[in-house]
């Protein structure tokens, strides 16, 4: 299974090794259903201060198919 991380802040990308890692162990009984994971994790509103955290996730299915996930307003040290 190919995981594709991208963020276009540096808070953002801090997060791609164990956000990978996590994906992947939790996946490895997917693998067969799944051939692709895209992650896009960004801040919505920029050095503004709150909770502005956006993740989309998106697995793409060998059919074709694409499931999508879309989080927002999350804490970071939640998931993590």
């Amino acid at each position: 299974m190919q995981i594709q991380f991208h963020s276009p802040d540096a808070e953002g990308a801090r997060y791609r090794a164990g956000s990978v890692q996590r994906i992947r162990k939790l996946m490895r009984w997917l693998r067969s259903f799944v051939s692709k994971v895209q992650v896009r994790l960004e801040d919505v509103n920029g050095p503004e201060p709150g909770v502005d955290k956006r993740c989309q996730m998106r697995a793409l299915l060998p059919d074709g198919r694409v499931a999508r996930i879309d989080l927002r307003d999350f804490k970071t040290k939640q998931i993590y």
